[in-house]
């Protein structure tokens, strides 16, 4: 998430264990299975970021989702920044790369080969 995000009324420390109470109820209550997904509203993201933190620390891989009702896009630009999708989205425009910068040399190469050119 990007670090200009949150806000200083959201993100105390007393806030901070509150939420993470909650978490902790929640998992209880749900028979201690993982939590995977934290939405929250812009002003909440720092809050969820330590949050999600410290679940990791028990073995937990969550996000913080930001609340895509005012800006469709955000919802997917915070998977885009999810471990396992940057990774793929990596391998994605690698591929890219290779296939745009060596498509036309190919087609070249292979008109060469075959007496075309």
């Amino acid at each position: 998430m990007s670090p200009n995000i949150g806000s200083d009324v959201h993100g105390t420390d007393e806030e901070v264990t509150a939420v993470y109470k909650v978490c902790m109820d929640v998992k209880k209550q749900f028979g201690n299975l993982g939590i995977s997904c934290i939405p929250v509203d812009n002003a909440a993201a720092g809050v969820a970021a330590r949050i999600v933190k410290s679940l990791m620390v028990e073995g937990n891989n969550p996000f913080a989702l930001r609340d895509p009702l005012h800006c469709l896009d955000i919802g997917s630009k915070d998977l885009a920044n999810t471990p396992i999708v940057k990774a793929v989205l990596n391998e994605a425009i690698l591929v890219n790369k290779f296939a745009r910068k060596n498509r036309v040399q190919n087609i070249r190469n292979e008109m060469v080969e075959s007496g075309e050119l």
